[in-house]
C-alpha cells in the first residue's frame, strides 16, 4: 500500500481504538449480553492481535505488522 506521502503507511484506525474495542469485548456487560443474544462469548482475540500489530508498526515500522 504505497501512497504518495512518501510510502508512509497508516492503520486504519489509531492503535487506542483497537484497545478500546479490546476492553469493550472482554467487559462483563458485553460477554453477558452476547451471551444472551448468540449463546456463545464472544472471541476477542482478533481485537488484541490488531492492537499488538498496530503497536508494532508504530514502535519500529515492522512489515510483518503491516500485513
Amino acid at each position: 500500500m504505497e501512497e504518495n506521502d512518501g510510502g508512509l503507511w497508516r492503520s486504519p484506525r489509531s492503535c487506542a481504538d483497537y484497545w478500546s474495542e479490546f476492553k469493550h469485548c472482554k467487559s462483563l456487560r458485553n460477554r453477558f449480553h452476547h451471551y444472551y443474544a448468540h449463546g456463545t462469548s464472544p472471541s476477542c482475540e482478533q481485537w488484541k492481535v490488531d492492537y499488538d500489530m498496530c503497536t508494532a508498526w508504530e514502535k519500529c515500522t515492522d512489515q510483518m505488522a503491516k500485513v
